[in-house]
């Protein structure tokens, strides 16, 4: 008897969560409104340009060592390479998060934030995190 082998995540996912499965040699579950961002995108609250100007904020914070996702151990230079031979990924999370606060303020660039990297929303933020998103997506894409 042949087992059959996936990984269709556990019920309570697909209770909690908006899942996809994808198919493939394995099928898996995708959970499609994991993060805050995900769900405005699903609820149509944001458009799939601030929705990708926000995974761009998320890759330079992660290629920044800003802790949103687990530490990837196996891609972190060791032993004696010389150090300016690797690029901490700071620079771009940098030029991004001071463009926010030096066109639309602090409170934007807090926001952007908060929601993205945090994770937490507060709906009388909406207007200043879509504001900022639009300017990455004129300015940074």
């Amino acid at each position: 008897m042949t087992k059959s082998i996936s990984d269709l995540g556990t019920r309570e996912i697909h209770e909690r969560h908006s899942v996809m499965i994808e198919g493939g040699t394995i099928p898996r579950a995708r959970v499609m409104d994991q993060l805050i961002i995900d769900k405005l995108l699903m609820q149509g609250r944001i458009s799939l340009s601030q929705h990708m100007a926000a995974e761009l904020f998320l890759s330079q914070a992660e290629r920044a060592c800003i802790n949103i996702r687990a530490q990837k151990y196996d891609s972190i230079p060791a032993g004696n390479g010389k150090k300016d031979n690797y690029g901490n990924g700071y620079g771009a999370f940098s030029k991004t998060v001071t463009l926010v606060k030096k066109t639309l303020g602090v409170e934007c660039a807090r926001v952007l934030y908060d929601c993205l990297i945090s994770n937490e929303f507060c709906e009388d933020n909406f207007g200043l995190l879509s504001k900022s998103l639009d300017l990455i997506v004129n300015r940074r894409m």
